[in-house]
């Protein structure tokens, strides 16, 4: 079965340019990690359903948070540390055990999950 995988990040952003870049990187890092052989769970895959509206970002990330417990690791891109809900989501992770490991400087890496013992990826 392969490994769950739950991609935080910045998606939200002031700037329409900066949110399709940040979607675009969760797109991207989505598509790596299936590549490499995981099971990603990407939330900004969903974000045009707060354009569409009925839907805030509020419901989309109790949502997220609901996955969290059932992902073997959180993947924080770059910039996490300026998203409140990605910090939210590193709490949470964080409360429960989840180990958590972060992108690189030079882009995706997923190698570090491999340093993460068998035992921390049994939980769920």
């Amino acid at each position: 079965m392969r490994k769950r995988v739950y991609i935080a990040g910045p998606i939200s952003d002031e700037n329409c340019i900066n949110v399709a870049a940040n979607l675009h990187r969760f797109a991207e890092c989505e598509n790596a990690l299936l590549q490499a052989g995981f099971a990603p769970f990407n939330p900004a895959a969903d974000w045009d359903a707060v354009r569409l509206g009925g839907t805030t970002y509020e419901m989309l990330m109790e949502r997220d948070l609901s996955f969290i417990p059932v992902c073997d690791v959180l993947y924080f891109l770059r910039g996490w540390k300026h998203s409140a809900g990605a910090n939210r989501e590193y709490r949470a992770a964080q409360k429960i055990g989840i180990p958590c490991a972060f992108e690189p400087i030079e882009g995706f890496e997923f190698s570090e999950f491999a340093e993460i013992d068998a035992e921390d990826w049994s939980h769920a």
